[in-house]
């Protein structure tokens, strides 16, 4: 929690965005509501194991293993929205600590990076919320934290279908600073995944970039394809 948002929990509590009960964000007993997904495939949903990507939807240059929390729905759909839309940041190591607990031991720790935002809407609220989320991650778990990718477009993938967001994520996405990773294991860190377009642009600029392996983690999954 940063300075500006403990202040304001002192003068004015939170209140629950699940049930209204005042005290925190997103109280335990909402939390303990969230339904948590087993290993699914991130694009289409079918079960697999060690959440890989099925052998329909594996692709060369793709997230090797992307780790979900829950589905975009319910409790943690307003979580999302709350943090979002109505900046609420303390929602960000709630979300964190979520996804942080999805994860297994690495033998070698991962550099922590996150899919930028538009910069439209990173003004908009002050902050970009993946990268938030990717470094109380880091934070949580010890790990080297880094920006690797920028965003070079505005466009909006809400609505939009699958073969909308190919077309539209072409060419948005480019290396920031050229950091060299290469042979280095790349964590992406996403709030909400719905066709997995997004994280297969940015993990195959990862690559490109030199990274041995690239994986995911997502708070969320939406059921709209």
């Amino acid at each position: 929690m940063n300075p500006i948002d403990r202040v304001l929990s002192i003068i004015a509590p939170h209140s629950c965005v699940a049930c209204g009960t005042e005290g925190s964000l997103f109280c335990m007993e909402c939390s303990d509501t969230v339904p948590h997904l087993p290993s699914i495939c991130y694009e289409c949903g079918r079960a697999t194991r060690n959440y890989m990507a099925c052998n329909v939807c594996r692709r060369r240059y793709a997230p090797q293993h992307t780790w979900m929390v829950t589905t975009y729905d319910e409790a943690a759909k307003k979580l999302i929205r709350a943090y979002k839309f109505e900046e609420k940041r303390a929602a960000a190591p709630i979300i964190a600590t979520m996804i942080t607990e999805t994860l297994p031991h690495f033998a070698e720790a991962p550099i922590v990076t996150f899919v930028p935002t538009a910069t439209s809407h990173r003004r908009t609220r002050g902050f970009d919320h993946a990268e938030l989320l990717a470094k109380e991650i880091a934070k949580q778990r010890n790990w080297h934290y880094e920006r690797l990718l920028h965003r070079t477009s505005q466009s909006r993938q809400l609505g939009a279908d699958r073969e909308q967001r190919k077309v539209q994520l072409k060419n948005v996405f480019r290396a920031h600073n050229r950091k060299d990773i290469t042979g280095k294991h790349i964590l992406l860190i996403d709030d909400v995944v719905t066709t997995g377009a997004t994280l297969n642009e940015c993990a195959k600029l990862l690559y490109e970039m030199g990274a041995q392996q690239v994986d995911a983690a997502v708070f969320a999954r939406t059921m709209e394809k």
